[in-house]
């Protein structure tokens, strides 16, 4: 239980990174 859990919360953090860099990149390309 506690390992799946770890897993999935790896899962959801790396979400979270890829998200934010792919907004960040939106973001920077609209103001070019």
């Amino acid at each position: 239980m506690r390992r799946r859990f770890k897993a999935h919360a790896f899962l959801f953090h790396s979400f979270v990174e890829f998200h934010g860099i792919y907004l960040l990149g939106k973001y920077l390309s609209q103001i070019q």
